[in-house]
Order: structure tokens, then C-alpha cells, then sequence
């Protein structure tokens, strides 16, 4: 499934960040089953929630980790 066409799905625009993963995701082997339109529509509002500061991105949460080891 295209980038676009999960936007469709979605309602929503979507972030560069996460186009990509629906992009690698439509590239992904034949025998996959294709996303369902709740799981792209959740991502679509997981990705708005971040827009609007109301949850941090993983990757934030995960490179503070790591700062927090490193200086610990």
C-alpha cells in the first residue's frame, strides 16, 4: 500500500517519519497481510498526538535513554 493511499485510509495527513514505515511496510513479502484501516487510522492519530506534544515518540524516549546511560 502507498504512502498516499494510508493517508487516504487514514483521514489524515501523515509524517514524513511515518509514511516511510507504511512504505516499508507495502514493500514488505507477499504472504503479509496488508495493514487494516484501524491500524492505520491509530497511527495516523498516534502521529497527530505527537504533532500536538500530547506523547513523546519513541525514538525521543529512546535516545534520552541512552543519554541517561552514557552520563550515568
Amino acid at each position: 500500500m502507498s504512502s498516499s493511499a494510508a493517508r487516504r485510509i487514514a483521514g489524515e495527513d501523515l509524517s514524513e517519519e511515518m509514511q516511510a514505515i507504511l512504505a516499508d511496510q507495502a514493500e514488505v513479502a507477499d504472504d503479509d497481510e496488508p495493514l487494516e484501516p484501524e491500524l492505520l487510522a491509530a497511527l495516523a492519530e498516534s502521529d497527530a498526538q505527537i504533532a500536538r506534544g500530547e506523547i513523546v515518540p519513541w525514538e525521543v524516549v529512546r535516545e534520552e535513554m541512552r543519554r541517561t546511560r552514557r552520563s550515568g
